[in-house]
């Protein structure tokens, strides 16, 4: 794998974000890159980062309703939307301010990954794929950008991307594919890639997309292994008082957080049942479950038929990094690869964790930490043996962000 500074370090560039994207793993991405020197860039356009961001989104919301493509969006989704742009308000780290320069383009119905509007935004693209393709190779000749330089952040717009490349439509210098973990999208995009002769360059977010990615085929050199290596925030010890206040958590209760993605893939809900097992010998336990997500909304349905809402707190409009704050173990009860950025959040913060194997891609956990089947009863047993005490749920805490930082300094060079 390259030892290069990652695309996104680099002046010139356009970075496309859509609904699949992750807006945390990119703001992580580009504060990594200023800490380690490379400088990251200066979105064009930050004028004021005061400006209130649910006016934007609003907008965009209300062109979206317009959209004859997209069709109206439900009052449920539009209060979805409006919880997210409260977590991007206030919580996400903010683009380092640099001589370089990079447009930052957000698709469709996605918030802003950073505290300020420096974003260009585009109405969501046509469902279908051709169509979709020829609409985005449109847009990205009108920025007038020579030469143009792409970072894509999700495989599905890196689809429409290559197509567009492939038939003709864009003329781009370079291409970069952002990919946080397997699936039959970047599949797809890899096909695609092969059928044009396109040799592009992928960002891998851990070391098993990395090997995923060399088991199709991509040279080595076409590999830049980019985690997204989370700070937590200097005043946490202040927050824990006020967050766990906000969500009725009393100090003497213990608090186990469902890290995203609240997906199937993601174990949340065998992670959600385990805790409820687990309430049963320690009353003192209750849980967080973040998100808003179709998985989300199944898991609260199983609680609520179990008569345990006193137990789940759900926090659709809190960041992760506030929810962190306010935990005393975290759970990823994954059953296959998933994205790493809940688990490095969790790791940053010196969260202790109870995740299996395939979701730790950095190998941050002891093997008393790993779950070793995901199910109910085999998370119970994790969360009690991590809760029983205090003292040492601390000091694991302490040893899981020794080894952040370990790993952070390896992957960084520092």
């Amino acid at each position: 794998m390259t030892d290069a500074p990652p695309p996104i370090a680099e002046a010139g560039w356009v970075h496309l974000l859509d609904a699949h994207s992750d807006p945390l793993r990119y703001a992580a991405l580009v504060s990594t890159a200023a800490r380690v020197g490379h400088g990251g860039p200066t979105l064009q356009g930050v004028a004021d980062p005061s400006r209130p961001l649910r006016r934007i989104v609003a907008s965009s919301l209300r062109r979206s309703e317009m959209s004859n493509v997209e069709g109206r969006m439900s009052k449920t989704r539009r209060t979805a939307h409006s919880a997210v742009a409260h977590e991007a308000r206030s919580h996400l780290p903010a683009f380092p301010r640099s001589h370089a320069a990079a447009t930052l383009v957000l698709i469709g119905r996605l918030d802003l990954p950073a505290p300020h509007d420096a974003a260009l935004r585009w109405p969501a693209l046509p469902r279908w794929p051709a169509v979709a393709s020829a609409v985005l190779a449109r847009r990205l000749r009108s920025l007038g950008v020579r030469p143009l330089r792409l970072w894509v952040g999700s495989p599905v717009l890196a689809q429409y991307v290559l197509r567009a490349i492939a038939e003709g439509r864009l003329d781009c210098e370079q291409v970069c594919i952002d990919l946080d973990h397997p699936s039959a999208r970047a599949d797809g995009a890899l096909r695609l890639a092969r059928q044009a002769g396109l040799r592009i360059t992928w960002t891998a977010a851990d070391p098993h997309v990395a090997a995923w990615l060399r088991a199709r085929g991509v040279d080595e050199e076409r590999i830049a292994l980019c985690p997204a290596w989370f700070e937590p925030p200097a005043d946490r010890f202040v927050l824990r008082h006020q967050v766990r206040r906000r969500l009725d958590l009393e100090p003497e209760q213990l608090v186990a957080l469902v890290l995203p993605p609240v997906t199937r893939a993601s174990g949340a809900f065998e992670a959600v049942w385990g805790a409820m097992l687990a309430e049963k010998v320690e009353p003192r336990l209750r849980l967080i479950l973040p998100a808003v997500s179709r998985e989300a909304a199944r898991v609260l349905r199983l609680v609520s038929a179990c008569r345990h809402e006193f137990f789940v707190r759900p926090a659709p409009h809190a960041a992760l990094a506030e929810l962190l704050v306010a935990a005393d173990v975290a759970i990823l009860a994954a059953r296959e690869a998933v994205s790493q950025t809940g688990l490095l959040s969790a790791a940053g913060a010196g969260v202790p964790l109870v995740a299996t194997r395939v979701a730790d891609a950095f190998g941050l956990l002891d093997a008393s930490r790993l779950l070793l089947a995901v199910e109910p009863a085999a998370v119970a047993q994790a969360l009690l043996t991590a809760v029983r005490d205090r003292a040492a749920l601390r000091s694991a805490g302490r040893a899981l962000r020794a080894e952040f930082r370990r790993a952070q300094h390896r992957g960084t060079g520092g």
